[in-house]
């Protein structure tokens, strides 16, 4: 579930905060535009393309998101919230269907 707040995710940079359910999964994916991410709740991994593994951050914690940077990720507690802020218009590619 996302919730943007502060610009208009289809046409320019833009902010939001998104819930996640324990468990959820995102698959290998990639944005057009550098992305912002600070936990609220929970405990969200994040990997990279090679590192299934992935890092786990917890509240406080941030991340960078570069453009083209293929990544994924996990919600490993009951519920993750995180802060996402966007320099561009907000994207979701998943590598099946396209490559940077």
């Amino acid at each position: 579930q996302v919730n943007y707040f502060r610009g208009d995710p289809e046409k320019e940079p833009n902010h939001s905060y998104f819930r996640i359910p324990k468990g959820h999964l995102f698959p290998a994916h990639w944005h057009t535009s550098n992305s912002y991410l600070v936990i609220l709740k929970g405990k969200l991994v994040v990997g990279a393309e090679n590192d299934t593994k992935g890092t786990a951050l917890g509240v406080g914690d941030f991340a960078y998101e570069a453009e083209k940077w293929i990544h994924c990720g996990r919600c490993d507690a009951e519920e993750c919230v995180a802060y996402y802020s966007v320099d561009g218009p907000d994207s979701y590619i998943d590598v099946k269907d396209k490559r940077p």
